[in-house]
């Protein structure tokens, strides 16, 4: 099954330049497998890149489907839980924060990239810049507030909450 959902997944990718509709995708193939494709979301990216010219827009392919709406639910979801059942396991926070994690990671050679480039249109690059910043920030202010909420409303995580301190110390990141 999980071969099959990762075959969607990069399937989904065309799907995404023709139409942008990716509810069925999200639906019936992302929260399904949610905490597989978090895991393995850098590998996905790149295989993606791979089969395809526009590998710029693979990141916005990302964007589309691992974004706020998709994480409320899952934290709503959790929420639910939580007055029915033990979340004491649950590392929905953590996943929620090393898609975020990725995202930020590519951001930031986007930004290299273009830092690195010679435009003759600096308006243009500034333009792109301003937009890459603009992405990198939203990366972290989503994982801070993912983190904050783990924190103060899920106090009895104590696996998840101590594998996102860990993730930040492997990534040289202040929570």
């Amino acid at each position: 099954m999980w071969e099959k959902a990762r075959d969607d997944f990069i399937e989904g990718y065309n799907n995404f330049l023709l139409s942008d509709n990716l509810i069925d995708l999200v639906q019936n193939t992302i929260i399904p497998y949610f905490e597989l494709f978090a895991c393995d979301l850098n590998e996905l990216m790149e295989i993606i890149s791979e089969r395809h010219d526009n590998k710029n827009q693979v990141v916005d392919y990302i964007e589309m489907i691992f974004n706020s709406k998709l994480y409320d639910s899952l934290l709503a979801v959790l929420k639910i839980e939580k007055t029915t059942s033990d979340v004491s396991l649950s590392l929905t926070h953590y996943l929620i924060i090393l898609i975020e994690l990725t995202k930020l990671e590519h951001y930031r050679e986007i930004k290299q990239k273009l830092n690195n480039l010679t435009l003759n249109v600096s308006i243009l690059q500034d333009s792109l810049l301003k937009a890459t910043d603009e992405r990198v920030q939203y990366c972290v202010d989503k994982i801070k507030a993912t983190y904050k909420d783990l924190t103060i409303n899920y106090q009895e995580c104590i696996n998840c909450i101590f594998a996102c301190d860990e993730l930040f110390n492997n990534n040289d990141l202040s929570n």
